[in-house]
């Protein structure tokens, strides 16, 4: 019981002197398709995140994020595959010179997954890993509301996975890489 008592004690002080912070990016990226030429691939990129500093003298933050990666990759005027890659990631946040003004994040999941859909087909569900890594520029917009202008690299790996129709057909694993601007805001508490 005494060494519950001093680890609540630790505990409680190590986090009334934590820094929060709550954020919201939002990016657009559009290109050349991989599966049919002439055509276009567009992908969206959605992160709400949110980070804990403990203690206060340090840059580095305890960081989750979700995050939701919509692409549509249209094939023809009647054909698409689209696909949506969403997980909760978890890792640190590390900023770097006067007021934090540069920053790099490196995030992993381990519960990664990504529902792909063919046009006139049945939706697909995989499960893997991802990693992110983020380098953002954030200046102060005030004392506490940072613009966040950031470039993340998305990189997954999925699994095979049976196809839900019944008819037995294993879909194959596969990976997913992305890279992707953003910009977004963060209020630190």
């Amino acid at each position: 019981m005494k060494y519950v008592v001093i680890t609540l004690i630790f505990v409680m002080s190590s986090v009334s002197s934590a820094d929060f912070s709550l954020g919201l990016e939002a990016g657009w990226m559009s290109g050349a398709s991989s599966i049919a030429t002439g055509t276009r691939v567009e992908s969206y990129f959605y992160d709400a995140n949110f980070k804990v500093q403990i203690p206060k003298t340090h840059r580095t933050k305890l960081a989750v994020e979700y995050v939701l990666i919509s692409t549509s990759d249209k094939i023809t005027d009647t054909s698409a595959v689209s696909m949506e890659l969403q997980n909760f990631m978890f890792g640190l946040h590390q900023s770097f010179l006067q007021n934090d003004l540069i920053a790099i994040s490196l995030l992993y999941s381990p519960f990664a997954v990504a529902v792909s859909n063919r046009t006139y087909s049945n939706p697909v569900t995989f499960r893997g890993a991802s990693t992110l890594v983020k380098i953002a520029l954030q200046p102060n917009l005030t004392n506490k509301i940072r613009l966040i202008f950031s470039m993340n690299f998305f990189s997954a790996t999925y699994g095979s996975n049976q196809d839900s129709s019944g008819t037995g057909t294993v879909n194959p694993g596969f990976s997913k890489s992305l890279l992707i601007p953003s910009f977004g805001v963060n209020y630190d508490f």
